[in-house]
């Protein structure tokens, strides 16, 4: 898709509803994944039937989930004549992501899908450079992993941020 498009879904997801805290839940954006979207004019394709150069729609569905599951957090919009960082902040949940109503395949239908986050990959910095830390789970956990520097998280509260740029989560075997 195109840079305006791009900048068009982003400036929607700005103007949904946001939670108390301002912040974008992270179920808009499994909602923004899967809405049909019209190309834009440069990715035009030649339709056979009418024998013109038309504009496509694309439409994304989950139909079957995996085990891990890993969320890129798009953090990055090009547009023709700029390029930005988005620093809003997603809620995302820590426990009990259920991504059952995104779901199409016969998991969807079966009950809940959750997941449980067990790492956060994040950036800070901006377009042309940056820093990146980690927070994962290890032995039950929270650690921070900077460079070489391992610690303890000093609060689970810390691995909500808008730094947050791959969120990692593993299904639920209940």
């Amino acid at each position: 898709s195109n840079g305006n498009s791009n900048n068009n879904n982003h400036n929607n997801v700005r103007r949904r509803s946001r939670s108390r805290s301002g912040a974008l839940p992270l179920s808009e954006c499994f909602e923004n994944f899967i809405r049909e979207e019209q190309l834009g004019p440069q990715d035009e394709w030649y339709c056979n039937k009418c024998k013109k150069h038309v504009r496509a729609f694309k439409k994304l569905d989950i139909w079957k989930v995996p085990r891990v599951l890993v969320v890129h957090l798009k953090r990055f919009e090009f547009g023709v004549l700029s390029r930005n960082k988005i620093t809003r902040l997603v809620d995302f949940p820590i426990r009990d992501l259920d991504i059952q109503q995104f779901v199409l395949g016969p998991q969807g239908r079966s009950g809940s899908v959750k997941y449980d986050l067990f790492a956060v990959s994040n950036h800070m910095g901006g377009m042309g450079g940056g820093h990146y830390t980690a927070y994962a789970v290890n032995n039950g956990q929270w650690v921070e992993f900077d460079d070489s520097t391992v610690r303890p998280l000093s609060s689970e509260a810390r691995i909500k941020s808008s730094s947050a740029y791959l969120l990692f989560y593993k299904q639920r075997t209940e």
